[in-house]
Parts: structure tokens; C-alpha cells; sequence
């Protein structure tokens, strides 16, 4: 749980859905397709970075809550059982959800993007590639913009 409130804490302002991230939201086509030159700008996170954050942050916090009601059962009274069934489905749906994101993430980081698995193992990226996949804050970096 402390890792969530130190992830939120450290990236809450990156994360937040911005207008470069609804015009590249509605070019994600180009993403899938590897047409990376025909994807608008973008800064430091694309839009699906974005949301597999939310995934994850929200969904580790209904794990954790479905999961305390599922280990102490015993503390919740019997007229409120349905809390008991609910916290069964909604922990199934975090998981799969959260799991699904993860797999996602994983073949999109390591297997689709082109670069991607080199820039995971040596923790840097090339000029070229960060201008490619995250223009706007390329140019944040070398001074030549700043963020909105």
C-alpha cells in the first residue's frame, strides 16, 4: 500500500489526462499499427501509459479493500453478507483487470515498440527515439519548449 500512495504522490501531475493526451487517444491507431511519425506529440507519458497507471493504482486499492473483507470475514455482521459477495467480485475484477493491464503493458514495452526492451534493460532512451514516442517532452528536456 505504501508503494501506491508513494506512486501517486510522485507522479499524480504527469498522470492527468491533458488535451495532447485526448488528440493522441484518438490517433492511437497509428500506435498500433507501428506509425509512431503519424501520432500527434506527446510529453513525458502517451495515453495509454496513463491509463495502465490508473489501472493499476485503482485497481491495487480495490484489491487490497476486497481483500481485508475476504481475510476477516468474521468482522463483517451476517446482515451485511452481500459486502461479502461484493468484495468476492469485485476482487476477481480487479484482478483480471489489473493482470490484463499488465500483460498489455508488457507486450506493448517490450515486443511492439521498437526500442522498447533495449531502453528497459539499459534505463535510457536515444535522442531520436524519445523525439519519436514523446516529442513535447523531448523538447521540455533540451530547453526548447516548456509544458503547459
Amino acid at each position: 500500500m505504501a508503494s501506491m500512495l508513494w506512486m501517486f504522490a510522485h507522479w499524480r501531475d504527469d498522470m492527468r489526462i491533458n488535451d495532447a493526451d485526448r488528440a493522441w487517444s484518438h490517433a492511437m491507431e497509428h500506435y498500433i499499427r507501428n506509425e509512431d511519425e503519424d501520432l500527434p506529440p506527446i510529453w513525458r507519458f502517451n495515453y495509454g501509459q496513463k491509463l495502465f497507471f490508473w489501472l493499476m493504482l485503482y485497481g491495487g486499492i480495490l484489491l487490497v479493500l476486497s481483500g481485508l473483507v475476504l481475510w476477516f470475514p468474521e468482522l463483517i455482521p451476517w446482515n451485511l453478507r452481500w459486502l461479502r459477495y461484493l468484495a468476492v467480485f469485485v476482487h476477481v475484477t480487479a484482478a483480471l483487470a489489473t493482470i490484463g493491464g499488465f500483460i498489455i503493458h508488457v507486450y506493448m514495452g517490450t515486443a511492439m515498440v521498437r526500442g522498447g526492451f533495449t531502453s528497459i534493460i539499459r534505463g535510457e532512451v536515444s535522442d531520436s527515439w524519445a523525439r519519436m514516442h514523446h516529442r513535447l517532452w523531448y523538447e521540455q528536456v533540451k530547453g526548447k519548449s516548456s509544458r503547459p
